[in-house]
């Protein structure tokens, strides 16, 4: 059984862990809304118990994160803990607040008060979770704030093989793909991204993950092309083109060897500013890929305006390639296309040999997936 517990204050966070040691669990704990929604979407937990303060000192965001998780997870039980021991509430703010959690949301209100214990006695009674058997603790981990975890520097690249279809030994590109050497939950790059992508440390992250990919690609065999990932929305960041330049440089790499992969994280804040920035971009050198083509509307249009060099066909429409003749027909028009716009488009996901080949003869010009080799570290690519 899995519980997120949201709470900025490590006191409050102390006491339901205290509250929780007569049952068995796994426990992570975030400290910020960001953490939790990034949380929320990479794993599936039984209940988050969130800390639930006054209005003016916090109860705000509090309440936010009980309508985020009510609209995006409505099946997952949520408790609010109204924070007594620290604010002095008089019973007309203890039923205002208890009242505003239930409009959000709430499955149940408890306090942290003496009756703390009342918490585990719901989870064991309402959500089924075990009376501990033994002393064994509880797996309980920690996520770090976005901040604390950037500053640590833990952020490394693997890179992962692209091929051209027609010659799956010629080794065109390799992607840059972020991954943590720090042993904590960042180990998981969905929670990385989401977390940057739900926080104003969304560039921050991209230029982290940048400078990691280009840190090692000195060693890549020198005729493949480095892919870089980027959220559209750092874009809008004025000066983050200038940035990069000057990172390319001082890893010695020209901007003709690297190719700058749009992913759609979240929508672009400045469209002006972003279309500004891919012209500057493309007069710099680099190239422009598209990320999972085919995905939603919103790449589409982007491709339209960004007029890129590459696109990248989703891997959700690949993986049905051999079985579903109307995604054939997808795949097929989407070459056609892009080779009338002189546009170069590359499959992921590929795990098969029957999907290559199906795949080359259907007209794609790259490919991508574990049948042509995993993400791995630099030393483990200088020495095959």
């Amino acid at each position: 059984m899995k519980i997120l517990i949201f709470g900025e204050l490590q006191p409050f966070v102390h006491e339901i862990l205290a509250s929780l040691n007569s049952i068995t669990a796994e426990i992570i704990i975030a400290k910020e809304w960001s953490g939790c929604a990034a949380l929320l979407s990479s794993y599936e937990f039984d209940a988050v118990i969130i800390n639930l303060r006054p209005t003016g000192f916090g109860g705000s965001t509090d309440l936010s994160l009980l309508h985020f998780i009510n609209a995006n997870y409505p099946t997952t039980n949520k408790l609010a803990i109204l924070e007594i021991r620290r604010f002095d509430l008089d019973e007309d703010e203890k039923k205002r607040c208890s009242k505003l959690a239930t409009d959000a949301g709430a499955n149940a209100i408890f306090d942290n008060g003496p009756n703390i214990h009342k918490i585990s006695n719901y989870l064991k009674a309402i959500l089924d979770f075990k009376e501990k058997k033994s002393n064994i603790d509880n797996n309980i981990e920690t996520l770090p704030t976005l901040v604390d975890y950037l500053k640590q520097q833990a952020i490394v690249c693997h890179y992962q093989p692209i091929v051209c279809l027609k010659d799956t030994r010629n080794i065109v590109a390799y992607e840059a793909l972020a991954r943590s050497k720090a042993a904590n939950l960042f180990n998981n790059p969905k929670v990385l991204f989401d977390y940057a992508s739900n926080s104003q440390l969304f560039s921050d992250v991209d230029y982290a993950c940048i400078k990691a990919g280009l840190k090692s690609a000195k060693f890549l065999p020198k005729n493949a092309k480095l892919f870089l990932n980027l959220q559209p929305r750092s874009l809008s960041n004025f000066d983050f083109p200038e940035r990069l330049l000057e990172l390319v440089k001082y890893y010695n790499l020209s901007p003709s060897e690297v190719v700058l992969e749009l992913t759609e994280q979240r929508e672009i804040l400045n469209s002006k500013r972003f279309y500004t920035a891919i012209e500057t971009l493309k007069f710099m050198g680099f190239m422009i890929a598209i990320d999972d083509f085919g995905e939603g509307n919103a790449n589409i249009d982007v491709t339209i305006m960004v007029n890129p060099a590459l696109i990248k066909i989703s891997g959700r429409i690949i993986k049905h390639c051999l079985e579903l003749q109307p995604v054939q027909a997808i795949i097929s028009g989407i070459t056609s296309l892009s080779k009338e716009s002189g546009i170069k488009t590359v499959a992921e996901f590929i795990e098969t040999r029957e999907q290559a080949n199906l795949l080359c003869n259907l007209g794609v010009d790259y490919g991508q997936g574990w049948f042509f080799g995993q993400a791995r570290p630099i030393e483990d690519i200088t020495l095959i």
